[in-house]
C-alpha cells in the first residue's frame, strides 16, 4: 500500500481556517499559553518563536509584554500572513 504524504506546508495552509479554533479546543493549551508568559523572566524585551504558527500563545505574552520584539519562524508562509494580520501593531519580524 502506498499512500502520498501531504507536504506539511501545505497541510497548515488547508487548515488554516480551522487552526486556532481546533488548538484552542485542545483542553491544556489555553492554560498552557499563560503560563508561558507568566514564567518568562519579567524584563525579557525579545522573544524567539520557533514554530509560531498563528501566534496563540502571543496573545498572553503581549499582555504582560506589550512592548517585547518577537522573531517568528513558522514552516508556512500562510501561517506568518496570518500571525502579521492578527499582530499589526506589534513589534514582530
Amino acid at each position: 500500500m502506498s499512500e502520498k504524504l501531504e507536504r506539511m506546508d501545505e497541510f497548515f495552509t488547508a487548515r488554516l481556517g480551522i487552526y486556532d479554533e481546533h488548538m484552542l479546543g485542545i483542553e491544556e493549551l489555553p492554560e498552557a499559553y499563560e503560563l508561558m508568559a507568566q514564567l518568562m523572566n519579567p524584563d525579557a524585551v525579545s522573544l524567539l518563536d520557533l514554530g509560531c504558527g498563528t501566534g496563540l500563545e502571543l496573545e498572553k505574552i503581549f499582555q504582560r509584554f506589550p512592548l517585547i520584539q518577537v522573531t517568528a519562524i513558522d514552516m508556512t508562509l500562510t501561517m506568518l500572513g496570518e500571525l502579521s494580520r492578527k499582530y499589526p501593531d506589534r513589534k514582530i519580524n
